[in-house]
């Protein structure tokens, strides 16, 4: 495959989500074979590369590497981060230790296959750092916790939450709470019917279309998700 390809594809899929109003990481995993197939392509010809053009490469790389572990260390000393400072020192060791192993791993044995498996070692490890201590640590922020919280009786009495003319199944993921979706008022008036007590949610601008059902409800909960905001209802026709 011509590396114009691969690179057009890649840029394809960044540009046309960082464009995009909603963004989450894992948006941009279509240009991952992309650019998995260009690092691999460019590997075979490493041994070819001239001793500067090695060295230069590996530098650069490891020069990456210390630089992202010292800004990690520095997140790490800004107090004023809404998750314990502390966490972000364990991956941010791994990749300034990384960095300066993958030197000394070149300078005693060249650009070869256990240079590349350091490298691939120290970006394995610091995943699996950040996903298991800073990521957790997050959810807190990330989660709307007062909605979980305001939600948990219906929950628990085994209720369903029907979701309204929106995608947010993320809703009754993080209240374990059964769903069903409706995309109309009647639509959403027949399934009130046939569930006879639950919660709600629906973006805010859907607020006066759904007016007449909405005269008996209580509001449960409000909140953003991006640039949406949300309206959780609790309804009882029982």
């Amino acid at each position: 495959m011509e590396l114009k390809v691969l690179i057009g594809w890649a840029l394809a899929v960044v540009l046309f989500f960082t464009l995009s109003s909603g963004k989450r990481n894992l948006y941009i995993l279509l240009a991952y074979p992309a650019l998995a197939l260009m690092v691999g392509g460019a590997c075979s010809y490493f041994s070819v590369l001239s001793k500067k053009w090695q060295t230069g490469t590996v530098v650069a790389c490891a020069s990456v590497m210390i630089m992202m572990g010292l800004v990690e260390a520095g997140l790490g000393f800004y107090r004023e981060l809404p998750l314990n400072y502390l966490l972000f020192f364990p991956s941010a060791a791994v990749l300034l230790v990384g960095g300066g192993a993958a030197l000394g791993v070149f300078a005693k044995t060249g650009l070869g296959r256990i240079l590349i498996l350091v490298f691939a070692g120290v970006f394995v490890a610091h995943y699996a750092l950040v996903a298991n201590l800073v990521f957790p640590a997050l959810n807190t922020q990330k989660t709307p916790v007062d909605i979980v919280e305001s939600v948990r009786p219906y929950s628990e009495a085994g209720e369903t939450m029907i979701i309204y003319g929106t995608t947010s199944e993320i809703f009754p993921l993080y209240c374990n709470m059964k769903s069903r979706c409706a995309g109309d008022p009647e639509m959403l008036r027949q399934k009130m019917e046939d569930e006879q007590a639950g919660v709600i949610v629906f973006r805010e601008k859907s607020w006066l279309e759904l007016a007449p059902i909405f005269r008996r409800m209580k509001v449960v909960g409000e909140c953003s998700i991006g640039h949406k905001k949300m309206v959780l209802v609790h309804f009882d026709l029982r």
